[in-house]
């Protein structure tokens, strides 16, 4: 049961959750969910007056600006989603602290595979609040860590010595990311026509560096954005620069109106991803 501190907060939290619901679609629309990526902490009431779980959702084809809270019975045809989303432990990032040992907790997935939701809840908790949606174990580890980069941050940095001869900065190549996330030298190598899926579009085999460590992996275009940043749009704009004079690998169809607003809604989700420090 949650303590009396988390369930005065409860309605403050289910606000948080619930501030972008349900793509509007017409007849002729079909949206498939690609993953969920977040759970409401509680239940909530539906536009029917039945209290429910709410559950994130990303959509196939779609960048997180178009994620949309929604409720379970609005999922019926998902259930394998939900069950492998329920099955894992609650996916959360501690992100600060401030007086009376409160912890600032965002909810919800990223990885490697999956870009942070603009709509993921974030919430001030105590750790014992915190133990109540979370695992301990891995409440006390995501402590720890973020005191441990808290003090590496106000520890002075060592003074570097004396030296008469001026080192020339290193050359890098390829473009660098500009999120912080360490990827660095993103290149891409080639693209292919999806071959699935309602959209046509292309997927992008993308070789960066991270961490010491050369990868590579297929991504959308979306993906490249969501994952690279500007870096990203660089590397594909050199891309289709490169192969405009053999076979251009973006229409040269003028925009749709929803290609537009596409491009609008990626902008403003870079946007918003940096000011949450994403």
């Amino acid at each position: 049961m949650p303590s009396k501190a988390a369930s005065s907060s409860s309605s403050d939290r289910r606000k948080s959750e619930r501030v972008h619901t349900s793509i509007s679609a017409t007849a002729e629309d079909v949206y498939h969910v690609e993953a969920i990526i977040c759970r409401s902490l509680h239940p909530a009431k539906t536009a029917t007056g039945i209290e429910e779980y709410f559950y994130l959702v990303r959509w196939e084809g779609y960048d997180p600006s178009f994620d949309t809270w929604e409720p379970r019975s609005n999922l019926v045809n998902s259930s394998q989603a939900i069950k492998e989303y329920e099955v894992k432990e609650t996916p959360f990032t501690v992100l600060d602290v401030r007086a009376n040992n409160e912890y600032l907790v965002r909810f919800g997935m990223a990885t490697r595979y999956i870009a942070p939701s603009p709509y993921y809840p974030k919430v001030w908790m105590t750790v014992e609040q915190m133990r109540e949606y979370c695992n301990p174990r891995l409440v006390n580890l995501a402590i720890k860590h973020l005191h441990r980069a808290l003090e590496d941050k106000v520890k002075p940095k060592p003074k570097q010595p004396n030296s008469s001869k001026k080192k020339a900065p290193k050359k890098s190549s390829g473009q660098r990311s500009s999120d912080g996330s360490g990827r660095a030298e993103i290149v891409i190598l080639a693209a292919k026509r999806k071959s699935t899926g309602k959209r046509k579009g292309y997927n992008y085999r993308v070789q960066w560096r991270e961490r010491g460590r050369k990868m590579e992996d297929w991504f959308t275009r979306n993906n490249v954005v969501a994952w690279f940043g500007d870096a990203g749009l660089r590397a594909l704009a050199e891309f289709n620069s490169e192969e405009s004079a053999s076979e251009p690998v973006t229409s040269s169809n003028p925009e749709s109106d929803y290609d537009l607003e596409r491009h609008r809604n990626i902008q403003e989700n870079q946007l918003l991803m940096q000011q949450l420090g994403l």
